[in-house]
């Protein structure tokens, strides 16, 4: 409800990436772009420049081993910023979430592996949060999700598995 992409995306993943679906989750996978709103952007862009500061800012440790983590943990915060980037920005363009992003895996893995600075990244991350801030602007995505339909696909879902357990 609060748009945290990090509990959206599982709603987007491929059907083939599904490794155990039950009937009770179906109807938010039907339903799954109510999910698709202003405040999962808006927590996208936030998540993204916590990213990004982390990515400039997180101190590196004085041994070689905590160094080597350290560039590491930098690398991947960059790296997320941009997956996530590109994921919402596609999203305000086709009213999708696609979450398999093969096409950027060599891109995101030489941000990761130190082939593509972490300054090219977090610029890229910098570029694509201006690029998300113009298109929220110019899209009509609801501000929140629907409360009363969630709450009601809860429920019903709720009620189906008491059912099926002879619970009620």
């Amino acid at each position: 409800y609060e748009g945290s992409h990090f509990w959206i995306e599982p709603l987007f993943v491929r059907s083939e990436d599904i490794l155990i679906q039950t009937k009770y989750f179906q109807s938010f996978i039907e339903n799954r772009n109510m999910f698709l709103t202003q405040t999962l952007v808006n927590k996208s862009l936030g998540f993204m420049g916590g990213m990004i500061h982390f990515a400039e800012n997180a101190s590196i440790a004085q041994t070689d081993i905590n160094q080597a983590k350290a560039l590491l943990a930098k690398r991947k915060a960059a790296s997320h910023a941009v997956r996530v980037g590109n994921m919402i920005s596609e999203m305000l363009d086709t009213s999708n979430l696609r979450v398999y992003r093969h096409e950027e895996k060599k891109r995101l893995l030489g941000i990761k592996t130190g082939t593509i600075s972490l300054e090219e990244a977090c610029e890229e991350s910098r570029t694509l949060i201006k690029e998300i801030e113009y298109k929220k602007s110019t899209i009509s995505l609801p501000e929140f999700i629907d409360k009363a339909a969630l709450d009601d696909m809860i429920l019903q879902s709720t009620i189906q598995y008491w059912k099926d357990k002879q619970w009620i």
